[in-house]
């Protein structure tokens, strides 16, 4: 039921630009500071004491200028009222009588304290019950502005503009939380104009806020919307221009990559369907000479080399062969890949938590199992693949690796004929150049095993082993080109039977030259709604078969730190640092640098204590502070420096005793960048709190020097309330320090 709201005779509206009404007609007070305090009363759920007005609008006034302030700015306030009866003063405390005075405030948080609950079993993504509904809109409709409070014409002061700050983010969190859960219901309806009503309230240009956007824009591409997200996509553009951000390089590039993430990471049946069907049970075109020599080799050689660029399209030919010739010889195929050391750890950890299934091998040691896995279910009980690192893994690794490849050989390769692929494999691959090392040793080729491998063109040429080197060279080496634009017209013509424009055909090609199977699965996703979709569609193809390669080069481009501070955002999985880190690709080092405040340190390190993420406090701090800062100039590492002090004396707060030390020097490094007092009160109390004494004592005396220097810019309450809260904060240490001494 629609909570009923009173409608007393006096009633200030704050959610928006502030505005006061008596009996419906608005009207004005002519004083700041009267207005100022009767907003703050206004928000006030319970009675205010005097001591805590007087604090808030006089800090710097002595007890008896205080109350005499206090006590005219009242006698102002209840003159400007209707009726003076409205505010009630005792000795103690003020308030306004709520039988005749309301506030748009407390209406709201009172409708936001009774919905919230009532959604917890509701799923995010499915439209409200009518009821819960039309609650939903009485509170949103109290909000006649983005901002609480939004006007300059207010006094300043230190406690009263951090209540506007604090309260009024406070405010509208609990709006946000209502707004993204009414634009879903919207869209669960269908109703797109109304969403993008609300949606105003979290597309500011100074506020925008991007992994929500992303989230909207990914359920509309997974309702298949999508002249629904295209429309979106033009209203959000103006704005996120003014807020200094490019679309295609934030929410649409997540969207892409969300279309190539089943080729690299299948984390459902729905997408590992959608791959096999996509990228393996498509018809086979392209390279018609290449498996016409092919199926003359098994048999009388050992093996085979295929070579070529990153997504040619190596591994589905190393697919095809094994499924077209060697599964003919009843050949038991096993698969070693590799995983590229320069793919992001996120990537990494999930294709390992992928990995985590019984092999179709054999039945195999439990502790074997966690290196095998089934690679394409088509291939039947005869397949199995083992996935390693590319670069060098740790010592007890690499022996379970090499007893796991043993114990196949003795128990089961040994006695039948076989396949080992090797995929994707690069020079610095020495866990695979020990494996080739074993068999040949064991001359299992070319009497047992045929050998498959995949890699760079140049990439045998850089082993040094004189037994790889010499296998390598003795086997047959086919270098795969792009398809045709005949070739691609055949290919869509027969999987999907649609018949492309030569345009997008052209797109095709021409972004195949670079990576055949992201250009195959973003064909296969887009053409099937090509259609009846518009040409929205084709534009969303040339982005998405652009953008890898787009990646993979600036990327490349950046130095090895840049690289590393890429990486470890990615490592985090937030989606907050994933929109930023495809926002920085196209810029320079020293823009990404500059970012780190958007990232700030508490983002970037909340995730460690998430479940799911094994990242230590140390490896995060060593990193940012070695891979990072080492490369700044000065100043901006000494920015950085007290971004990550912050970060960390907020985030350890409630047991801060094992990173004291750590938070302290990056205090002191960042120390003589500071231009106001307020930094320099911020440090001295997280190092009174966190530091021995002696430690404490000198952060103390260096603040203090630097303090001189930037006297003219402190005010005179400011500087006593910091003496006075490190006087208090040591008299307690001694205090308790005495204590334990007795």
């Amino acid at each position: 039921m629609t909570l009923e709201l009173s409608t007393p005779p006096l009633k200030f509206s704050l959610l928006g630009p502030p505005r006061l009404y008596a009996n419906g007609t608005e009207f004005f007070m002519t004083r700041s500071i009267v207005r100022a305090m009767a907003y703050y009363l206004a928000c006030q759920d319970k009675p205010t004491s005097r001591a805590d007005l007087q604090l808030m609008f006089w800090p710097e006034a002595s007890a008896s200028r205080g109350t005499t302030a206090l006590r005219e700015t009242l006698s102002k306030l209840r003159g400007s009222l209707p009726e003076k009866y409205f505010l009630i003063t005792t000795p103690t405390h003020v308030y306004f009588d709520r039988t005749f005075v309301g506030c748009d405030v407390l209406d709201f948080l009172q409708l936001y304290i009774n919905l919230v609950p009532q959604v917890q079993s509701i799923p995010q993504r499915s439209a409200l019950p009518e009821k819960l509904a039309r609650e939903y809109e009485q509170a949103l409709s109290l909000w006649t502005d983005r901002t609480f409070l939004n006007t300059s014409k207010l006094p300043s002061t230190e406690m009263f503009d951090e209540w506007l700050t604090q309260f009024g983010n406070q405010l509208e969190i609990n709006r946000n939380i209502l707004v993204e859960r009414m634009v879903f219901h919207c869209l669960s309806e269908g109703n797109f104009n109304k969403a993008i009503q609300y949606v105003d309230f979290l597309a500011s240009p100074t506020n925008f806020h991007v992994s929500f956007h992303y989230q909207l824009f990914d359920y509309m591409i997974e309702s298949q919307q999508y002249g629904m997200a295209n429309n979106y996509l033009t209203y959000l553009r103006p704005m996120a221009e003014q807020a200094g951000l490019v679309l295609e390089t934030t929410i649409l590039n997540q969207f892409i990559q969300t279309l190539m993430n089943p080729m690299i990471q299948p984390a459902s049946e729905r997408e590992q369907a959608w791959l096999r069907q996509f990228a393996y049970q498509l018809p086979y075109v392209g390279n018609a000479d290449i498996m016409s020599s092919i199926q003359r080799q098994p048999g009388n050689v050992p093996g085979i080399i295929l070579t070529g660029k990153t997504g040619i399209g190596k591994s589905r030919t190393a697919y095809e062969i094994v499924r077209r010739f060697l599964q003919n010889h009843q050949l038991v195929h096993l698969t070693i890949q590799p995983i590229m050391s320069n793919m992001p750890n996120a990537v990494i950890r999930q294709l390992l938590r992928q990995m985590q299934q019984p092999h179709q091998l054999a039945a195999l040691p439990e502790r074997e199992k966690e290196f095998l896995t089934p690679l394409f279910p088509e291939l039947g009980q005869n397949s199995a693949k083992i996935s390693i690192y590319a670069d060098i893994p740790p010592k007890e690794k690499m022996r379970h690796l090499m007893e796991t490849v043993q114990w196949l050989f003795c128990h089961h390769l040994s006695t039948e004929k076989f396949c080992i692929v090797l995929d994707d494999i690069h020079h610095a691959d020495f866990t695979s150049l020990r494996i080739i090392e074993y068999l040949i040793e064991h001359h299992v080729f070319p009497e047992h095993g045929f050998l498959l491998m995949t890699g760079d063109k140049n990439l045998f040429s850089d082993w040094k082993k004189d037994l790889v080197k010499q296998l390598s060279t003795s086997l047959p080496a086919f270098d795969l080109q792009p398809l045709t634009i005949s070739e691609w017209e055949q290919l869509a013509n027969s999987a999907i039977g649609v018949q492309l424009d030569r345009s997008v055909l052209e797109i095709i090609h021409k972004q195949s030259e670079n990576n055949t199977l992201l250009s195959l699965m973003s064909l296969m996703e887009t053409s099937a709604q090509s259609a009846t979709q518009g040409p929205g569609t084709s534009i969303a193809l040339t982005t998405a078969l652009s953008f890898p390669n787009w990646f993979q080069e600036k990327f490349e481009q950046l130095s090895p730190t840049a690289q590393a501070l890429l990486q470890y955002c990615a490592i985090l999985d937030s989606p907050i640092l994933q929109s930023h880190l495809l926002g920085v690709m196209a810029e320079s080092f020293e823009t990404i640098l500059e970012g780190l405040d958007e990232l700030e340190t508490n983002h970037l390190l909340l995730p460690i204590r998430e479940p799911g993420h094994d990242l230590s406090y140390q490896f995060s701090h060593t990193l940012v502070r070695e891979k990072v800062i080492e490369n700044l100039s000065q100043a901006k590492g000494q920015r950085l420096h007290l971004a990550i002090a912050k970060g960390l004396a907020q985030l350890y707060e409630p047991n801060v005793a094992p990173y004291a030390a750590v938070i302290a020097s990056h205090y002191r490094a960042a120390g003589h960048t500071w231009l106001t007092f307020v930094h320099y009160e911020i440090a001295a109390r997280h190092a009174a709190h966190m530091l021995a004494p002696a430690d404490s004592n000198h952060f103390f005396e260096e603040a203090m020097q630097i303090v001189e220097k930037d006297i003219a810019l402190i005010s005179d309450g400011t500087l006593v309330r910091f003496f006075n809260d490190w006087i208090r904060i040591n008299l307690q240490f001694n205090m308790e320090e005495e204590a334990r001494n007795h």
